[in-house]
């Protein structure tokens, strides 16, 4: 079953807030794998939760960034979800302070599994704004290769990512600069893709891969039904 990008949004609080709910909302409609990208700004608030309008369970990837000047973020996931043609996105964070969010929703088809994932935790100072996230080789062919990087003071900056990764979505010209970028590829080479952040001074990345379901488990459910 070959994967395929669904919809997807990408939305920031307007303001520091412990708890905070996308207004901008996602037909979630045959996703079988549904990501949240989220992105804070301190390290203050902990390990944030995220759920969804679904009440889905999402599993979290490690954190990358330092917090501070680069911000945190993760990558959460949720398998086979629950979905409805209007989803919205929540992050709650875990300590006391208050903080900015931001939260990237993406919907895929034809996902299986999780694989892997890769940090770079990397923050770039100075001239190069070049940040590799991390060498990732995936089981099988057509497998989901999902990034993002985050940066700050991007200053009219543009995110730009080599190895042939399509945009999905891009917040830019404030403090929190975000994009993400996905891949689906055609054989078993590792891919190690990298960003180049503009004019950011700071910046930190992270990637995924998810495999494809088996094409067998779609016949199985027909032949469930008594259509074949």
């Amino acid at each position: 079953m070959a994967i395929t990008l669904g919809n997807h949004f990408v939305q920031e609080s307007a303001s520091s807030v412990n708890s905070y709910t996308t207004t901008s909302n996602l037909n979630g409609s045959g996703a079988t794998l549904l990501i949240i990208i989220a992105y804070w700004l301190s390290a203050k608030t902990g390990n944030p939760t995220v759920t969804d309008s679904s009440n889905n369970t999402y599993q979290k990837l490690t954190t990358y960034g330092t917090g501070g000047t680069s911000g945190q973020g993760a990558i959460y996931y949720c398998l086979n979800p629950t979905v409805t043609a209007s989803m919205t996105a929540k992050i709650t964070g875990n300590g006391t302070d208050a903080d900015f969010w931001m939260l990237n929703m993406i919907a895929f088809n034809g996902v299986g599994s999780y694989q892997a994932a890769a940090i770079t935790g990397f923050e770039v100072d100075g001239s190069s704004q070049n940040n590799q996230v991390g060498s990732l080789t995936p089981n099988v062919t057509g497998a989901l290769f999902i990034t993002g990087v985050n940066g700050y003071e991007n200053n009219g900056g543009t995110f730009t990512i080599t190895l042939s990764f399509s945009t999905i979505d891009t917040l830019a010209g404030g403090s929190m600069n975000y994009q993400s970028a996905y891949l689906i590829g055609t054989d078993t080479t590792s891919k190690n893709p990298t960003w180049t952040t503009g004019n950011d001074y700071y910046s930190a990345s992270t990637m995924a891969i998810f495999l494809p379901g088996s094409p067998i488990t779609g016949l199985l459910i027909y032949l469930k039904r008594g259509e074949v």
